[in-house]
């Protein structure tokens, strides 16, 4: 059960519990006003007051507990920010596809490959090849590294060969996944790089 969860569980019986207490309490004023004095009403509802707030500190600290641990598990954890655009490199400066990550968990990541994933497909295609100029794979990352992955010219042809045969001509639900050895991160294709893939120059290798 994810944090979010835990937490709206625990709210949820915090409130029936001060519910619960303000009906008693008030149940008990209600019924026994009449019969005896205020005082003798009023120390037991404060013996039953004092029960319900040891609860509810019990409570609060199994909340605390849980918190605490998510923030632990957090930290444990690795985060990777993703980027996926378009550059442009000398001599011939023609738009090139880049992947641009950067290491943001204190664990480091040991990133593996780069694929690419569309929802209307169930396989993904693997991106073999990458430039010299790119930053080499696989590759550790700690905390605040970075790295460049160029794709190599005509990676585009593949891309569009990929859409036509798996996910059928659909280019909505393309994504470039960067994978590591304990996960995905991935991000969407901008409007941009779908108009580039459309663009017959782009499929050229040379």
């Amino acid at each position: 059960m994810t944090w979010k969860n835990q937490k709206k569980i625990l709210m949820a019986v915090l409130v029936m519990l001060i519910a619960l207490l303000s009906l008693a309490i008030g149940v008990s004023f209600g019924t026994s006003y009449e019969k005896e004095s205020l005082i003798e009403v009023l120390f037991p509802a404060l013996g039953v007051v004092g029960n319900w707030v040891a609860g509810i500190g019990a409570i609060a600290a199994v909340f605390t507990s849980l918190w605490l641990a998510d923030n632990q598990r957090k930290l444990n954890t690795e985060e990777i920010d993703v980027k996926f655009n378009l550059v442009v490199s000398p001599p011939d400066m023609t738009s090139r596809l880049m992947v641009y990550a950067v290491s943001k968990g204190n664990r480091p990541a040991n990133v593996k490959s780069l694929s690419i994933y569309s929802a209307d497909s169930t396989v993904a295609m693997w991106v073999k090849d990458l430039d010299p100029q790119s930053s080499h794979l696989p590759i550790v990352m700690p905390y605040g590294h970075d790295a460049r992955f160029l794709l190599v010219r005509g990676t585009e042809s593949y891309i569009n060969g990929y859409v036509k045969e798996h996910c059928g001509g659909n280019y909505s639900g393309l994504r470039m996944q960067l994978n590591t050895t304990l996960g995905s991160f991935f991000v969407p294709f901008s409007s941009e790089i779908l108009e580039h893939l459309r663009n017959p120059g782009a499929n050229k290798t040379s």
